[in-house]
């Protein structure tokens, strides 16, 4: 089944490099490293490992939270189309999949995938995806859904 991981990704490799962005711009370093911050304040045990993004792009940065067998991926990037035009992508996507809205994380954000353990949503001028191995459907959802709560917090204090 598709996702809206696959969805953003496929943005990523095919856009130019100028960002568009509307809203409240956050460098992507700057960004990364609230993140960074943020997760590990909040979640002390969990290691980091940052992953090299398939583009190798400097508009991306995916990196694994990890704890005994549980992974979490955490992919940042700022698309190379408008927000508009990322966000109507998005908001088609998630219409013809059944993806679930979320409120209260980032600008727009959504959930599909087994459970709605897939989480992408937008904050300012930058994507999260967030997904993880849990085989679990239920743990995986909770697990994606308070990352992406820690992370949209981070990054709205990054904005201000």
């Amino acid at each position: 089944m598709k996702s809206l991981l696959t969805l953003l990704m496929a943005f990523l490799l095919l856009g130019s490099p100028i960002v568009r962005a509307q809203g409240t711009a956050i460098p992507l370093p700057k960004a990364i490293d609230e993140i960074r911050r943020h997760l590990s304040e909040k979640k002390p045990e969990w290691k980091h490992r940052l992953i090299t993004p398939i583009t190798e792009s400097a508009e991306a940065s995916a990196s694994n939270w990890e704890y005994g067998s549980r992974v979490v991926r955490v992919t940042v990037f700022s698309p190379s189309i408008t927000r508009g035009e990322m966000a109507r992508a998005i908001r088609e996507f998630a219409a013809k999949e059944g993806a679930l809205r979320l409120e209260g994380i980032g600008d727009e954000g959504y959930a599909d995938g087994a459970g709605g353990s897939s989480v992408v949503f937008m904050l300012g001028n930058l994507t999260i995806a967030i997904g993880t191995n849990m085989p679990d459907p239920l743990e995986a959802k909770k697990l994606s859904h308070e990352f992406a709560r820690i992370i949209s917090d981070a990054l709205r204090n990054a904005a201000t």
